[in-house]
C-alpha cells in the first residue's frame, strides 16, 4: 500500500510541475487589494511581486495584456517605487498603449516632481506618438530646468520651435 502511495504521489507531482512550467504568467492582477491581504499588509511586498509579474508576462509575451494589469498595480501600491512607473511605462508604450503609457509618465512626474526623466520621456513621447512638436518642447524645456535635467533637451526643444 505504501508502494501505491508513493507512485500516486509521484504521479501527482509529475502533473503539478508540468502543469506549472506550462502555466504562463498571463492572468491580470487580482488587484492592489488582494495582493496587500496577500503580502499580509505589507505593500511594498505586494508591489514587488506584481512588478515580477508584469516583468515576467511581459518577457513571455511581450503583447500580453495582462502587462498593464500587473504594472498598474505595482504602482497603486507603491508610486514611489520608480521602475515601474518608469519601465512600465516603456512596456506600455511597446505594446502600442500610448494613452497608459502617457498616464504613467504624468504619473511618474507626480510622484517624483524632481526627477528629470518623467517629463522628458513625456516630451518625447508627445513627440514620436503625438506629432505634437509644441507640447514635446515644452516638457523636454521642463526637463532641462530640474536639478540634473540635461541641457541637451533645452537644445532639443529650440531645434523643435524652429520646426515649421
Amino acid at each position: 500500500m505504501l508502494l501505491v502511495a508513493l507512485v500516486a504521489g509521484s504521479v501527482a507531482a509529475h502533473h503539478q510541475a508540468r502543469a506549472l512550467r506550462a502555466r504562463t504568467p498571463a492572468e491580470p492582477s487580482p488587484g492592489p487589494l488582494a495582493l496587500r491581504v496577500f503580502a499580509l499588509g505589507s505593500d511594498s511586498t505586494a508591489a514587488s511581486f506584481a512588478w515580477m509579474r508584469a516583468v515576467l508576462a511581459f518577457a513571455h509575451d511581450p503583447e500580453a495584456p495582462a502587462v498593464g494589469s500587473w504594472v498598474h498595480t505595482a504602482v497603486a501600491l507603491d508610486d514611489e517605487w520608480t521602475a515601474p512607473l518608469a519601465y512600465g511605462a516603456l512596456m506600455l508604450a511597446a505594446q502600442g498603449d500610448v494613452d497608459a503609457h502617457e498616464a504613467l509618465l504624468r504619473q511618474g512626474l507626480h510622484a517624483h516632481p524632481d526627477d528629470p526623466w518623467f517629463p522628458a520621456a513625456l516630451g518625447m513621447s508627445r513627440l514620436l506618438h503625438s506629432e505634437d512638436p509644441e507640447d514635446a518642447a515644452r516638457w523636454l524645456r521642463f526637463a532641462a530646468t530640474l536639478p540634473g535635467g540635461d541641457p541637451i533637451w533645452a537644445v532639443a526643444a529650440e531645434r523643435l520651435q524652429e520646426t515649421p
